[in-house]
Parts: C-alpha cells; structure tokens; sequence
C-alpha cells in the first residue's frame, strides 16, 4: 500500500503520541523472536487496547488464572500499560496500583526473572470502524460525552454541522459519519475557502477527540514500560482476526506442545471478531451501518496516515495469515549489558517465530 498523504496540521495533531511511539519501535528494534514460552500463561498480564478483541482475552486469560489459583492480573482495562502491571520495584516506572495486587515477575531456568504480556493487534482502520461501531451504541446524542472522552461521531468541533437545520436531519438521530470526517481530514486546504473550512473543522474535531477517546489511542501507546529494569519480558501480540485460534495456539506452546496442534478444537473455525462486531452493532444500531463505512482511500488514509505505526506494527505481528508474534524484550541498556550474540528481531524477522 502506498505511503498515505498526511495533510501537516493532522500530523501536528497527531504529534502528541510521537514519543511513545518511537519508545515502541526502539523496543521492536531490540527485541527478539521467541521460540518458546518459559513463563507460564497464567502468570501472564494483558494489556487491552480498545476495539482489538480485549474482552475476548481478558476472559480467557482470567479463566486460566482463576483454574490455576495464581493472581488474577487480567483486568479489561484501557487504561493501564505495561507499568501499570507491574510491582514498582521490578519496572521503575509510574504506578496506578498498589504493589500487593501485581504479579511477581518469573523465575527461569536459565537465571534471572521475566515477566510476561499479552496484547491483541488489530489493522488501524478496522479498529476504528470498530470504534464507531461501539460508540453509536452505548454513546447517545445529542451528548457527546461518555466515560472516556468525547464520542466519535458527537458534533463537538463540526461546528457547520451544529446549525438548526442540520439538527433537524439525520444527523440528530446518528451523529457524524466516519466517511464524512475523514474525507475532511483528507481535503486539500488550498484549493477553496470552503475546503479550507471544512479541513480545518476535521481537524479541529480530531484534536478535540486525541487523548480523549480510547478508540483513538494508538495501539502502540500500549508497549510504554514494557522494556523494563529487572529482567526481560515475553510479549506475545495476538491478531484481532483469528484471536480464539491464536490464544489457542499460544496456549499449546506455553504448555510446551507444537502450536500447531490440531487437538483441543484446532479444526473448529475460528471467532471472526470482524465480522461479529459489525452483524451485532448494524441489529442494534439506528444508523444501520452508515456511521462507520469508509472507502477504500479513507481507509488506507487512516492505515497510513493516523496510525501508521500501529499499521507497521500489525503487518510485522500479522503478516501471511499468522495469528502472532512472540517476542523477547531485554531490560533497557540503562539496566544491563544487552547479550551481542543472539540476532535482533530487525535480523531475524524472516526467519522468526510466529504464531501459526
């Protein structure tokens, strides 16, 4: 897919995630395939980024827990990042819980502790959609506030919407397309006055939306902390689209068996979390599916432009039908001494191992 235009006041916008996004690419840089789990499954953490798939994960992981009476740590929060798991001591990083609720990283054979993460990817655009698709449901108009931020398809911003006449259309009832906001976003400024207004109004809608809608915080905002003093730490990144057969697999190679095992319900098809969220919310919604359809160009407009960096990350995790990517991440070289011999995910990602 070609690179996406991004208009420099969208950027701008969007600038305020730069450094956690950069801290996520430093990470993928050091990092290493994973061949085989050490830290069992049920001393794992998830991290639940909005609209991947969360609820599925944090389910399955609280059974595990609960089944093998360890410390409940999965929680289906989108709030809390890798430094909001664990104890203060081990990642050095700020806090949001008390220490005598967190796990204790794990011991392993070869000396030392790691921790362990588990977090579901999903391809920008659909996730979005996804987000609207959510937000038409549980975020009723006129108000545009809900717990978490400012609904998606609110008015807030559209101030050319938010005349009487348009309050009298459909847009009262449904709010603000998807496919309307980011053609906005997409216009040239340039080319007429009016353009410009609108352009600007996309823009302004956006900002108001930035850090305060969770459907809107990208995806590797979530890797903040999880390279941390202490010991390494197994990530495991799952994809939203065959989630129940890749927690299935992962779920075999921490028990030490061949991930792709077809026993255990191998052969059943898998849980389309992409078609099940759009069927479920087009029933209920009122809009019928129109808040969240966007063409082809808008999507690759999000995938490239908003949230490039989690398109990368995604392609990387979910790339030839693999339903993940295990990864080793090493403590900061501001901890230890990081090993030279063994080759770093940028060296090794043709030949690493992936979840099939």
């Amino acid at each position: 897919m070609p690179p996406a235009k991004c208009p420099p006041d969208v950027l701008a916008v969007q600038r305020v995630w730069s450094k956690s996004i950069s801290n996520a690419e430093r990470l993928l840089e050091t990092a290493r395939p994973l061949a085989s789990p050490t830290v069992p499954l049920q001393r794992c953490s998830s991290l639940a980024p909005a609209g991947t798939g969360t609820m599925f994960l944090t389910t399955q992981l609280k059974q595990l827990q609960l089944a093998s009476h360890e410390l409940v740590t999965a929680k289906h929060n989108h709030m809390w990042r890798a430094s909001s798991v664990w104890p203060r001591r081990s990642s050095r990083v700020g806090v949001l819980i008390d220490d005598a609720t967190r796990p204790e990283p794990t011991r392993v054979p070869e000396g030392g502790t790691r921790r362990c993460l588990v977090l579901t990817l999903r391809e920008p655009s659909e996730r979005l959609a996804s987000g609207m698709r959510y937000d038409a449901d549980v975020c009723p108009l006129p108000s545009t506030i809900k717990t978490g931020g400012v609904c998606l398809h609110g008015r807030k911003g559209f101030a050319s919407l938010n005349t009487s006449e348009t309050r009298r259309t459909r847009l009262s009832c449904c709010g603000v397309p998807l496919a309307l906001w980011l053609s906005g976003l997409m216009l040239d400024p340039t080319a007429s006055p009016a353009r410009a207004r609108r352009h600007s109004e996309s823009v302004d809608a956006l900002r108001l939306r930035t850090k305060k809608n969770i459907f809107l915080v990208p995806q590797a905002d979530y890797l903040s902390g999880v390279a941390a003093c202490g010991g390494a730490t197994e990530l495991h990144l799952l994809c939203t689209r065959t989630l129940s057969r890749g927690w299935a697999a992962l779920s075999r190679a921490a028990a030490g068996r061949p991930r792709s095992d077809t026993a255990d319900g191998e052969a059943s098809p898998a849980v389309d979390h992409n078609q099940r969220d759009t069927v479920a919310f087009a029933t209920r919604s009122r809009s019928g599916g129109e808040l969240w359809r966007m063409e082809v160009a808008q999507q690759q407009f999000v995938d490239g432009c908003l949230f490039g960096a989690d398109a990368r990350l995604h392609a990387l995790a979910c790339r030839n039908g693999s339903y993940g990517l295990s990864l080793l991440v090493p403590s900061p070289a501001r901890c230890l001494q990081a090993s030279r011999t063994e080759p770093s995910l940028a060296q090794a990602v043709g030949v690493g191992r992936t979840i099939k």
